[in-house]
């Protein structure tokens, strides 16, 4: 299994950053050198246009988290879903989601051992449950030992690894994170120490 669409899918979304920040340039580079404005005039267009340009970038960013929530989810839901759905499948899977969380931080010797035992019973559904505390209290060798009994899910399991990394990667990205991807640095004549409500107030004629 691979990311290949999700990351192809992420491409296309900030493809369409560069249009809305050089948009937003040039309808400011146009006010600025419009003569029939006041400048109070000025700025409140250019509030306006970086709100607007700000609103779309916005609106892209979320594209990007949902796309990827909804693919970490899927992934999550093929490792973790529930896969008897009869009545004797739902109090297997409830049972073996409260015997798993019960485990504490100081348990990882016993979940290996009872990871092991569920393999041996084959209960594929606590051992998918033990792989979730697992995953929960960063215990890498129940990690690993689930992998070398479930070869099937090690692909799996590594886009789900992937996904998680990439989101923290991006919130902690600085130049290359989402906050510098998607966002819009404020024109010098409505910067300085304004928030996005004082700007909003510029762009609706309240604040000169």
């Amino acid at each position: 299994m691979a990311l290949t669409t999700l990351e192809n899918n992420i491409d296309a979304i900030r493809a369409r950053v560069k249009p809305i920040k050089d948009s937003l340039n040039t309808a400011l580079d146009k006010v600025r050198n419009d003569g029939r404005l006041t400048p109070q005039a000025k700025r409140q267009e250019i509030a306006r246009h970086y709100l607007d340009a700000k609103q779309q970038l916005n609106g892209l960013l979320g594209e990007e988290r949902a796309i990827t929530a909804k693919k970490r989810n899927d992934v999550e839901r093929d490792i973790f879903g529930q896969r008897d759905p009869g009545a004797s499948g739902i109090i297997a899977f409830r049972d073996a989601q409260d015997r798993a969380l019960r485990l504490g931080p100081d348990d990882e010797d016993h979940a290996l051992a009872l990871l092991i035992s569920a393999r041996h019973s084959t209960d594929d559904t606590l051992a998918t449950a033990i792989l979730s505390r697992a995953l929960q209290l960063k215990w890498g060798d129940v990690v690993t030992a689930y992998t070398d009994s479930y070869p099937d899910q090690a692909a799996r399991l590594e886009d789900l690894t992937n996904i998680d990394n990439w989101v923290e990667q991006q919130k902690a990205g600085g130049f290359n994170g989402y906050d510098a991807i998607y966002s819009a640095t404020p024109p010098r004549e409505i910067g300085g120490s304004l928030n996005d409500a004082g700007i909003r107030k510029i762009a609706n004629g309240e604040l000169a």
